[in-house]
């Protein structure tokens, strides 16, 4: 065999050279164990691992899959658990809710003289009008014109339709509301409480010279026969002075909302 006297600059060539050359001699070596019955051995050896290390990963891929499956049905179902507790938590506050105020109406309903009668909200709309659906209707005696309160007093609507098992009730804040009202200080001053859009409601016709003040309680006058004077409407928060004119305005923002309450008493004035 003849030597070839190749000079090579580069280092990759150098080594491209000499794995070349060890690949070689493993493959003279293998040959001549494979004549001597050895080879034949240890690559039967060698694939009896290969095959053997194949199936374990092989399994390992298997049982990695199935862990993954189990966990996703795991999550799944951690996750309906936790929106079942929480929907019987949010079920439970409403009931605890549902419940409070009823101990409220039953106790104001026995310290007044008038009827009343519990009923319970089941649509608000907030829409082109505020109002409120509530249960009760003409089978209750339930008729337009009668003032809706909730716990301690505080009037929030007056019934303005009358159906059968349901009414309609206008709340106080609705622009079409228009009730006659009392604000409470040194002198009693009447005047029309009207609903504005928004949270606020504005008191007109009250004399110049009757002196107001901020978070004076507006009450019902009692001027209108369906509706029981006293039943709070709200707090006086700002007062509109003109001197030239012969009116002063008030602005009055009433202690609760319709998204406060899930009950309320329908009152009748008729004495019991």
């Amino acid at each position: 065999m003849s030597v070839l006297n190749i000079k090579i600059s580069q280092k990759t060539k150098r080594g491209a050279s000499s794995l070349g050359f060890f690949i070689l001699i493993v493959l003279v070596i293998l040959l001549m164990l494979t004549r001597l019955n050895i080879g034949s051995k240890i690559l039967g050896s060698s694939q009896f691992g290969l095959i053997t290390t194949g199936t374990y990963i092989s399994k390992m891929f298997q049982r990695i899959t199935t862990s993954e499956d189990d966990l996703h049905n795991k999550i799944e179902e951690l996750q309906s658990q936790v929106s079942d507790l929480m929907l019987e938590r949010v079920e439970n506050v409403l009931l605890r809710q549902h419940l409070n105020e009823l101990e409220y109406l039953l106790a104001y309903s026995e310290q007044i003289s008038y009827k009343s009668t519990a009923a319970r909200v089941i649509a608000r709309s907030h829409e082109s009008r505020e109002s409120i659906l509530i249960d009760k209707g003409s089978n209750e005696g339930i008729r337009e014109g009668l003032a809706v309160v909730i716990e301690s007093g505080h009037i929030v609507g007056v019934v303005s339709e009358v159906k059968s098992f349901s009414s309609v009730v206008t709340l106080i804040s609705d622009i079409q509301s228009s009730i006659p009202a009392a604000i409470l200080g040194d002198s009693k001053t009447i005047g029309i409480v009207e609903g504005q859009k928004g949270y606020l409601m504005k008191m007109e016709f009250i004399p110049q010279g009757v002196e107001l003040n901020v978070n004076d309680v507006v009450v019902t006058s009692g001027l209108d026969e369906e509706i029981p004077s006293g039943f709070i409407i709200g707090l006086v928060s700002e007062i509109i002075k003109d001197e030239t004119a012969l009116f002063q305005q008030v602005m009055i923002e009433a202690l609760y909302t319709s998204d406060d309450f899930l009950n309320v008493l329908v009152i009748d004035p008729v004495i019991e």
